[in-house]
This record gives C-alpha cells, structure tokens and sequence, in this order.
C-alpha cells in the first residue's frame, strides 16, 4: 500500500506542460517529505490505454504520515518486471522508460497497466516495477 502526497494527471505525448508538472509534483512531494528517511515511490496509475494516453502520476512513501491518504493499493496478484536505473539522474529513469516503450512495441514486454512505479532508495538507487500480464 502507497500513502499519496500529491498526484497530477497528464500525458507523456500530447501533455505541453508533462514536464513542469511532474517538475513541480516532485517539488511539493519534497517539501512534505523532508524529513522522511526512507523510499519514496513514483506511482503510475488509471491509465487511460498503453503508454500513450493519459495517466496518473503519484509521489508516495509505502507508511503513514500525517495527512496522507492511502490511496494506491496495487493488486497482489499482479507479477512485475524490474528494470534497475543506473543512476538517479532523470535523464537515465527517461532512457529507461524509452527502453520499457522499446521492449513493448517489439512485443517483449506485455504491461498490464494497473499499477507501475520507480522506487528511489534512501542511498541514490532507483528501481522501475512494471505490471506484466500473467
């Protein structure tokens, strides 16, 4: 279970303002996170179709914190796939999503779309879970 900060919807293609908004979501996570040590998530959600359509996008830590809300519960039955980013930079998580759009579009990747998300460790790793089809 995920505990949501903030969420924004958008859309990584037809979105002008995709980047300011995930920009400025990231910003007010941190604000409201500074003093929390462990991981934090970006959680990927109610997708409207496949990696081009609209879908949400929520900063979360996986325990309570004040005033947050559990809002994302990804189905226990779903089996992901997980792709390890070698550095925390944003242009490598982007290098690496283009790589998870690759290996879909060649038909090696089959997504389920319910609930994805990088996971950011403490010590700088970062992790991408994507849902596969069983």
């Amino acid at each position: 279970m995920f505990f949501a900060v903030n969420s924004v919807r958008t859309n990584n293609f037809t979105d002008e303002n995709m980047i300011d908004k995930i920009k400025a979501l990231w910003q007010e996570a941190q604000t409201k996170i500074t003093n929390d040590t462990g991981c934090v998530y970006g959680i990927y959600h109610h997708y409207q179709n496949d990696y081009r359509g609209d879908y949400t996008l929520s900063i979360a830590v996986d325990h309570p914190i004040d005033h947050f809300s559990a809002l994302i519960t990804p189905n226990p039955i779903d089996n992901y796939v997980v792709f390890a980013v070698n550095d925390d930079h944003e242009d490598k998580i982007y290098q690496t999503w283009q790589h998870i759009w690759g290996l879909e579009q060649e038909g090696k990747l089959l997504r389920a779309y319910d609930v994805d998300f990088e996971k950011y460790y403490p010590d700088g790793r970062v992790e991408i879970y994507i849902s596969i089809l069983n």
